[in-house]
């Protein structure tokens, strides 16, 4: 079998030259690619998530404005707000 041996003895050979260089550059730029990539994609997460909720806050706001007008406006939170008051009175 010498001829599977001379194979492996030329791959070890070419192997052993200047490719590892070229495998580790390729290899750092494919994983810094993928970190940078990662780092895009949470960064994108928390904008849009920062801008749900502003956006659920101000839906809420407007349910309960719509609540307060259509029950009769602010005079059935009089009391209300007068008892509040007075704590800080």
């Amino acid at each position: 079998m010498p001829l599977f041996k001379k194979l492996k003895d030329k791959k070890e050979d070419t192997e052993s030259s200047a490719e590892p260089d070229v495998k580790e550059d390729k290899r750092d730029k494919r994983r810094s690619f993928r970190i940078e990539k990662i780092q895009a994609i949470t960064a994108k997460a928390k904008e849009v998530a920062g801008k749900r909720k502003w956006l659920a806050i101000i839906l809420g706001l407007g349910i309960v404005i719509y609540f307060l007008v259509s029950g009769g406006g602010f005079s059935k939170m009089l009391p209300m707000i007068e008892n509040i008051k007075g704590f800080f009175n």
